[in-house]
Order: C-alpha cells, then structure tokens, then sequence
C-alpha cells in the first residue's frame, strides 16, 4: 500500500544526507545530550547562550527531531553473552544459557509492551552555493569549476550521455558530505557534546519509523543492506568519464508501505500489512494555542517536560524555516 495522501518526497539517502525530489539536500546528526545539573546558576547559561547564537547566525532550514525508539534490548544481552563467553568459572554454559531464554523472553515482552528511551536528532538543510568542486585533474577541475560557476552542477549531468537528469553525481555527493562535515563541527562547537553523522540505516530507520503502526516499532526493521541508488556512467562533451549514482524508487517501498487516511480533521488512520494481518494505527494530532514567549531558563524547558510528565512517549519534530530575516517554526 503506498501513502494516500503525499508520493514518497525523499528519492536518495546516502549516510546521514537525505537527497529530496525537489532538490533540497538536508544532513542529519544525532545529538547526545549533556547535563548541566552540576553547573553554578550563571555557568548554566553558557550551553544555552552558545546554542542561541547557532541557531542565530545559520541561515539554513533546520528539522529538529525527538523520538523515543525502542530499548535495544538485544544488543545489551549479546555483549552479555560475549563477555560470559570471555571469562572462565564454574556454571558458565549455564549462565549462557539462561542469558539466552532471558533475552528470548525479553523480546516477547518488548513486542507487547513499550520501553522507550528518547534519542535527539538535528537536520540541518545545506546551502549547494558552498560546495566547491575539487578534482585531482586540474584540466577537469577548471572546466567544472567553470559549469559550478555559470551553469550549475546539473549541467554536468545534461551533457554526459547516458546520464540521466535525476542522476547526482558522485562528485556532487563528495561535495555534500564535505559541507556535512563543517556543519557537524559547528555544532559540536555549539552544543558542547557528542555529535556524530547517522549512517544510512540509521537514517531510513529514523524516516521509516514515522510509518509505523505499532506502538513500540516493531514493524520497523533495521535495513542494514538498504541502497536507494545505483552506479551508472556517462561521458560528457570534453570526452571526460562522469559517475553518478541512479536513484531506484523502487528501494523505497517498503519504507513507505503504510496507507494514510484522514480519518477526521485532526486524526490520521496509519494502516499497514504485519504478519499477514492488516494493523491500524489512529493518530491524533493537537494545536498548541497558547504558549509563552519568553520561557525560564534553566530548569524550565518544556519539551524535557513533556517527556519526563506523560505517561507514554511522545515525538516531536519541529521545522525552523528561515525567511525575510526570521525563524519561522512548524511544531508537530
């Protein structure tokens, strides 16, 4: 079943740089969060203020992500039963054994239950007027340097044969994955902490997991072998070889094999095919209409709030747009 309502807006992943139809390229990190508990009241106010004045001076669309994704309950007991394995004492193939029905059992229970743990998530939109081409050629160096200039990097594309218009060069994603690699800098900059680029499974999984029916994601695999595209080559007038990567539409599927229905004006009904079964999901969505502009700091952050009161886990995915000298921000 294919989403009713929107066709599938993203048509390439490639580690954390998610490739849109429309064109936009947008890295994702994700953020591990810091405690500021030990700090003196005025010390507090460092992390926030360094973190404002980011947010600040990028003038790039930002997607702010908290999720809550399912405890890892398997990885934890594997490195476990590695370790038994490791050491030598009476009773060891027993201890294995029973570490092996307890992480069967755990597993049962987890696709019954919910345990959650929030992880946080920073997409940053990037700018393809600061990608600079670099080649070891300086004669193909020049001439590209020349198309960035005046005609753009798609032009590349338009004149090789064999290449196709929705094609992306592979020099193009070098470029990407290079300005990636400065925005992550700035970030840890700003937020002072562990900021690491996902990797493509991550990432799917992360897109996937907004079409899960399932409470706890259990029909949400980890797709380690996911590839959206594929190599193919081209020559363009200067008889120079081009490699671009194909996006395959088809790879996304799966990822997006949920219906969506509007079931009222504030509810979606998610239905999707689990274990031969049709599973529905009904999700509300709901209007915060008042709300302070100013907020207290420290102590007083709201979404830390929502996920430490409620009693069921929430996720949370604000988009800031920057347009005529503002932040405009779309909370969901």
């Amino acid at each position: 079943m294919k989403t009713a309502i929107l066709d599938f807006p993203i048509k390439h992943i490639d580690g954390n740089l998610v490739f849109s139809k429309d064109g936009r390229v947008t890295a994702y990190y994700q953020v591990s969060g810091f405690n500021y508990d030990f700090l003196d009241h005025d010390d507090k106010f460092i992390p926030f203020q360094s973190q404002l004045a980011f947010l600040y001076n990028n003038k790039s669309d930002l997607h702010y992500v908290v999720e809550p994704f399912p405890t890892n309950i398997e990885e934890i007991l594997d490195n476990t039963i590695e370790d038994i394995k490791q050491r030598n004492y009476l009773l060891k193939e027993n201890g294995i054994e029973f570490m092996k029905a307890t992480k069967k059992a755990l597993i049962n229970r987890k696709n019954m239950t919910e345990t959650s743990e929030y992880l946080q998530f920073f997409g940053v939109q990037l700018n393809p007027g600061k990608n600079r081409y670099g080649d070891e050629n300086a004669g193909l160096g020049l001439i590209n340097s020349v198309k960035e200039l005046f005609k753009g990097m798609n032009e590349s594309v338009n004149r090789a044969n064999g290449l196709h218009a929705n094609d992306i060069l592979e020099d193009e994603i070098l470029m990407w994955h290079d300005q990636s690699d400065m925005v992550m800098e700035n970030l840890r900059s700003a937020y002072n902490c562990i900021i690491r680029p996902l990797q493509t499974a991550e990432t799917v999984y992360l897109i996937e997991k907004e079409f899960s029916v399932t409470l706890n994601n259990s029909d949400v695999p980890f797709r380690r072998t996911f590839f959206s595209g594929m190599l193919v080559e081209g020559v363009d007038d200067d008889g120079y070889v081009q490699k671009a990567i194909r996006p395959v539409e088809k790879s996304f599927l799966d990822v997006q094999d949920t219906n969506i229905e509007e079931h009222t004006p504030t509810t979606l009904k998610f239905s999707k095919i689990v274990n031969d079964e049709i599973v529905d999901l009904y999700v509300k969505y709901l209007v915060v209409s008042d709300m302070d502009s100013v907020n207290y700091f420290p102590n007083f952050e709201w979404l830390y709030n929502i996920q430490s009161k409620l009693k069921f886990p929430v996720g949370v995915s604000i988009r800031a747009y920057y347009q005529s000298n503002e932040r405009i921000c779309i909370l969901q």
